[in-house]
């Protein structure tokens, strides 16, 4: 969950922005720019990017852990935690990008 304000909301898509990111996807229960928002996704859509780009939060690893099949890794992007799946332990405290796929990714007015 992220939260911040919606910048824009058209054509069934918003535009979400807080402290130090900006993400889009799809306008859900009373998204209208200019209000608060919250941002929802389900944990396996998250994925790691090789790189910046749209959808994606510059975030910083504070640890990795083994969970079966798969590795969950836990960011920090400011106050908030963000969770994402991979298959290998990555390394603590550096950088990492974030993607939010657009059409995975709800926006809702806050409260709505």
């Amino acid at each position: 969950e992220r939260k911040g304000d919606i910048v824009e909301a058209r054509d069934g898509v918003a535009t979400l922005a807080g402290d130090g990111f900006s993400v889009s996807g799809v306008a859900r229960s009373g998204a209208v720019s200019g209000a608060p928002g919250v941002a929802m996704i389900r944990l396996e859509c998250v994925r790691i990017a090789d790189a910046p780009g749209a959808n994606r939060i510059a975030a910083r690893l504070v640890t990795s852990m083994y969970v079966g099949e798969r590795v969950e890794h836990l960011f920090e992007v400011g106050k908030d935690r963000l969770r994402a799946y991979g298959d290998v332990a990555l390394e603590a405290g550096a950088t990492y990008h974030v993607e939010l796929p657009r059409d995975s990714l709800w926006i809702f007015r806050a409260g709505a």
